[in-house]
């Protein structure tokens, strides 16, 4: 057989290994579904009241957001974000009573009361307060009041919860269940990025991403519901945070396209403080921005996952600034995203145009080294060879260790660094939702360019043109044959399958990633065609054969470290 068909039956027959890998893993090897439904019913059966009584709703509304109350229950019924849609440009409701209800639960001598039970009398001050009033025990006083505030603008809407009468040494207890529905076009990629998490007074973070169920052992000061680019949560006093949390989830199937998770939870509030006026709680209903995420409670940015330690830092002090930077002046997050590769390609053009320039003058100083290596031919002469060649080069101007190099090692580990983080940033940062850019609607979705009748399994029902091309990039230089291969063939051969099943992983990558690594792979062409075309080689050539002239480097001409590293030997010897 002919030796490339069968690299070409090697690199297939290992493909498909591969996927057959995967097909296996996530069909036979996911998690189970049904261990955790009737935990997470027990909490949901506390809050829907099967027969609840019809009663007019409650407007709260201000520049951003539109909140509807119920009175039945005293509880929050329906959230919509004013200024923002779902992906097929419908109203954005956070929150409805389909998909969310919340109660407390009070302790009372008599058992506990829910107040999805109780019917709350109204008294509407204006458009931004409304307070809620139950009496519990008329004879023995015993009352609940809700003040709910929401603030001429923002996504805080603030809950003071009073009770009075109530003697018992009990907590209460406020229950909220969610379904976390589909707001972005592809549920795969929510998915990955909506989970209910939590953060305690030890300042830890913690998340449920699975069928699962957790109670945190620390005071939680803030519970969240995060979609992968809205959150809805609840934020406990300051000087009081929950006692106790039970956190519930059950991950929706992969074949439900409108619900990525159930969620509930079950906060312990001591009575106490509901007694003594330090019940104000905070919802916050709103877009995962992270200069408006600072503002709300500590620790609360965290909701925007941007990669783990070192990854977070980059994206939080380095990527997140220059974008926004960028994004001034263009008016457009993809073009902020082009801007920024060429500029982190910038940082390095410098020390690149140094390493070439070095290599030509090493070109240059190829048939002195290969003097020293006849002079010196024995194996235990190896250490004699690199001290002469190192003395040549300081001799030549060449410095082997600078200032220059170590900056260039920096920079491009930092340049290595910055992608596993920009992919972490283009799935959580808010600013690339909705922006489009040439024939893609939506930079932070796939790139869905051609939409397939079916669905390949790890490739997608779509094909994405900017994965396609980032792919074709990378091949171009060889198809051009503008670099010579410096690998061996086992190796190269790999690395091509790599980048082939890349080209899998990418397809359902958001397009904003990418699009980066498209540019990234053509700015990482320009600069050695520019140098090839460019730089003349026979000018540096030239001052090194004018030194050799001048200064001639003969073999014997020894350094003093070579010197004292015979005598050294001789002695060993005799």
């Amino acid at each position: 057989m002919d030796k490339s068909k069968s690299d070409f039956l090697d690199i297939l027959f290992s493909f498909l290994l591969v996927q057959l890998f995967f097909i296996i893993l996530v069909n036979y090897y996911s998690p189970s579904k049904v261990a955790g439904e009737p935990k997470i019913n027990q909490l949901k059966n506390l809050v829907y009241a099967p027969n609840s009584t019809a009663t007019p709703d409650i407007v709260l509304e201000n520049e951003d957001t539109v909140v509807t109350l119920n009175p039945q229950g005293g509880s929050i019924k329906k959230v919509k974000l004013k200024n923002y849609k779902t992906w097929d440009q419908l109203p954005l409701v956070l929150l409805d009573q389909q998909n969310s209800s919340m109660c407390m639960l009070f302790p009372t001598k008599n058992g506990l009361v829910n107040t999805k039970d109780c019917l709350f009398t109204v008294e509407q001050k204006d458009k931004n307060q409304v307070v809620f009033t139950y009496i519990l025990d008329a004879a023995k006083k015993q009352t609940v009041i809700y003040t709910y505030t929401l603030p001429k603008k923002g996504y805080q809407l603030s809950s003071q919860v009073q009770v009075s009468g109530l003697d018992t040494m009990q907590n209460a207890q406020f229950v909220w269940y969610n379904k976390l529905q589909k707001l972005e076009k592809y549920a795969f990629l929510s998915r990955n990025y909506s989970y209910l998490q939590y953060y305690g007074k030890n300042k830890k973070l913690g998340y449920l991403n699975a069928t699962t169920e957790k109670e945190p052992n620390t005071p939680i000061v803030w519970v969240s519901n995060k979609h992968r680019f809205f959150t809805k949560s609840i934020i406990a006093p300051a000087s009081s945070p929950f006692t106790k949390v039970k956190c519930m989830t059950h991950k929706a199937s992969k074949g439900d396209d409108t619900m990525l998770m159930e969620t509930a939870m079950l906060l312990e509030v001591p009575l106490k403080n509901l007694q003594a006026d330090k019940g104000l709680f905070t919802f916050y209903f709103g877009p995962n921005k992270y200069a408006t995420l600072q503002k709300v409670a500590p620790g609360f940015e965290k909701n925007i996952f941007l990669g783990y330690v070192v990854i977070r830092h980059v994206n939080k002090y380095i990527i997140l600034p220059i974008i926004d930077f960028l994004d001034k002046y263009t008016n457009n997050y993809a073009w902020a995203i082009i801007l920024f590769t060429i500029l982190i390609k910038l940082l390095l053009l410098y020390f690149l145009y140094n390493s070439h320039i070095t290599s030509i003058k090493k070109k240059a100083l190829k048939p002195a080294l290969e003097a020293i290596k006849a002079k010196y031919p024995d194996e235990k002469d190896k250490h004699v060879v690199q001290i002469a060649e190192m003395n040549l080069y300081t001799k030549m101007g060449i410095p082997q260790f600078s200032v220059t190099n170590l900056l260039m090692v920096l920079l491009q580990i930092l340049s290595l660094g910055i992608q596993p983080a920009m992919y972490y940033f283009m799935c959580s940062a808010f600013s690339f939702r909705q922006v489009p850019f040439l024939w893609v609607s939506d930079i932070s979705n796939c790139d869905d360019f051609i939409c397939l009748p079916f669905n390949i399994p790890l490739f997608g029902s779509h094909i994405s043109l900017f994965a396609l091309l980032m792919t074709l990039v990378f091949f171009l230089p060889r198809l051009y044959k503008q670099a010579q291969p410096t690998f061996s063939t086992s190796i190269q051969r790999a690395i091509d399958m790599l980048a082939i099943f890349f080209l899998f992983l990418a397809n359902s990558y958001p397009a904003g990633f990418c699009l980066y690594r498209f540019v990234y792979s053509i700015v990482d062409m320009i600069p050695p065609l520019f140098f090839k075309y460019f730089v003349d080689e026979s000018i540096y050539i030239a001052q090194i054969e004018e030194k050799m002239k001048n200064a001639p480097v003969t073999i014997d001409e020894r350094p003093r470290a070579l010197v004292r590293l015979e005598k050294k030997r001789r002695k060993k010897k005799y």
